[in-house]
This record gives C-alpha cells, sequence and structure tokens, in this order.
C-alpha cells in the first residue's frame, strides 16, 4: 500500500504529495505489520496446530487493511477504482477475512479430531 492517502492537515505520519499533506499509507501499514510481526514473536514459544499463523494474520490484517484503505486517495488522477464504493483491496480483504474464519472452522475441527481417544480397532491403529 504505497500510494499517497487521502488529504491531512496534520500529523507524523504525512507526506507531501503534490501541494497537499496525505497520510503516508506505507508508514501506517508498516508499524501495523511491526506489531503484528512482535505478536507472533510472543507466540513462537507455543505450541500451535499447523495454520495458526495464516489464520491470524487473515482475521487480523484484513481488518485493518480494509480500514486504512479507506484512506486512500479519491481525488486524484490516479486514484484507485471503487465498485460500491470499496477499491479492489478492500473486496480482497473481505475474502481474506472470510478465508480466515473458514480456516478457523477447519482448525477446530482438526483439534477435536485430534483429541477424540481411539481405541482398540481404530484405523490408524
Amino acid at each position: 500500500m504505497d500510494g499517497p492517502g487521502a488529504h491531512q492537515t496534520f500529523g507524523p505520519l504525512t507526506i507531501i504529495h503534490g501541494h497537499f499533506a496525505r497520510y503516508d499509507l506505507g508508514t501506517l501499514e508498516l508499524l501495523f505489520t511491526i506489531g503484528l510481526a512482535l505478536v507472533f514473536v510472543g507466540l513462537w514459544r507455543r505450541r500451535h496446530l499447523t495454520g495458526t499463523y495464516v489464520v491470524i494474520v487473515s482475521l487480523v490484517y484484513a481488518p485493518a487493511r480494509f480500514a486504512m484503505d479507506f484512506l486512500r486517495v479519491t481525488d486524484a488522477p490516479d486514484a484507485d477504482p471503487r465498485y460500491l464504493r470499496l477499491t479492489p483491496a478492500q473486496w480482497m480483504c473481505i475474502a481474506l477475512f472470510m478465508t480466515g474464519l473458514f480456516l478457523v472452522r477447519h482448525l477446530v475441527r482438526s483439534k477435536r479430531h485430534r483429541a477424540r481417544p481411539r481405541g482398540p480397532g481404530h484405523p490408524t491403529d
């Protein structure tokens, strides 16, 4: 997300684009990504089901990126197209979030399946 953001009057995360101060969306996304990476560092020492990090990224990054895309420039000739008032990236964020929900369901079912006691005669015994 490296394009210029919407007009901003003042703030630490601004860039000058043309004659206007705008949100620096690349820096906003970088700060978010650093925070998410720090969360992952904190989770490294614990055992997790395969796919846990993918689920976390899907469910955390998608809404953050969806919200940040509302700060994108709309009044420039090179502005992103909008479809039903959303950018293509926002539509993909919806798809990513839905995929994350599907994966949560899959992980929960997988965890339940592994937790079942296996008795004699079980096909994997």
